[in-house]
C-alpha cells in the first residue's frame, strides 16, 4: 500500500469524502476524494474498516456516481476525421492532409483547466496557473451580482474561496489572494470594495463583469501606461 499521508487531500479538505454525495452551491454533483491509500482523512479508514468488519477484501474507492465530469471543449477531433472542403487564400488550393499534422497546434496537455473559456495549463507545483485565480473569481463574484435577491450572502474574500473550491476543488485560494485581485479592479475602476469586513461591492460603470470586457480593459490600461512610458522618455531626452 502507498504511504499514507499526514494530511487530507483536495477534495476531503474540503468536505467531499468517500462515500458521500456531494454537490455545489448551485446542486452541482462535485467529485469527491478516490485516493483512498493515501489520503490522511479518517473517511477512508472508516470504510476500510467496515470491509474489514464484513470479512471481505477492500475495493478501490468509488467516485460520486452524480458526478458527471465535463467534456473538455478546447480538445479537437483528430485531422484524419476531418472532411472539410478545400480552402482558397488567393493562390493554390490549401488541403488538410495527414502531412500537416506535424505542423498542426495540439490540443491542451491532459488537466488543462479551463476558466471563462480561458485555459491553463497544469504546473509542477499543482498551483493555479498564472492568471488563473482572477478569472475563477470574476466567475463566481458575476454570478453574486446577478442575482442579489436569492444571494444575500456578504461577497467576502471567504465566501469567493469556499464558492470557487466547490466549483473547481484543488486547493484552497488563499483570500489575501482574491483580495489582492478586487484591489487590481479597484485600480482598472471597474470594481468596488468595502473593508471591516473586506467585501466586494458592486462593479463601476457599464463594466458587465465578463472575461472579455476585462481583458480589452487591461489591454487598453497597458497601453496607456506603454505610451505615457514612451512621452516621460521623449521628455528626459529633450
Amino acid at each position: 500500500m502507498a504511504e499514507k499521508r499526514r494530511y487530507k487531500t483536495g477534495f476531503c479538505s474540503n468536505g467531499h469524502c468517500e462515500g458521500t454525495k456531494p454537490v455545489n452551491y448551485r446542486g452541482r454533483p462535485m467529485p469527491i476524494c478516490t485516493l483512498w491509500e493515501k489520503c490522511g482523512c479518517e473517511c477512508h479508514e472508516r470504510i476500510t474498516k467496515m470491509y474489514a468488519d464484513i470479512g471481505v477484501p477492500r475495493i478501490e474507492a468509488q467516485q460520486n456516481p452524480d458526478y458527471k465530469p465535463d467534456p473538455n471543449p478546447f480538445v479537437l477531433p483528430d485531422l484524419r476525421d476531418r472532411h472539410a472542403p478545400p480552402v482558397t487564400l488567393n493562390g493554390p488550393r490549401l488541403i488538410v492532409s495527414e502531412l500537416d499534422e506535424a505542423t498542426a497546434t495540439p490540443p491542451p496537455q491532459p488537466g488543462t483547466t479551463v476558466v471563462e473559456g480561458r485555459a491553463f495549463a497544469p504546473t509542477p507545483t499543482g498551483y493555479r496557473g498564472r492568471g488563473q485565480l482572477e478569472y475563477e473569481v470574476l466567475e463566481v463574484v458575476r454570478v453574486w451580482v446577478s442575482d442579489p435577491a436569492e444571494d444575500e450572502e456578504v461577497c467576502t474574500p471567504k465566501l469567493v474561496a469556499e464558492r470557487i473550491l466547490a466549483l473547481r476543488g484543488g486547493m484552497t485560494p488563499s483570500t489575501g489572494a482574491i483580495q489582492a485581485v478586487w484591489d487590481r479592479w479597484e485600480k482598472l475602476g471597474i470594481a468596488t470594495q468595502a473593508k471591516k469586513p473586506a467585501r466586494f461591492t458592486g462593479w463601476v460603470g457599464d463594466f458587465d463583469g465578463t472575461a472579455d470586457a476585462l481583458d480589452r480593459i487591461k489591454a487598453a490600461k497597458k497601453r496607456q501606461a506603454k505610451a505615457a512610458k514612451a512621452e516621460a522618455g521623449r521628455r528626459i531626452r529633450t
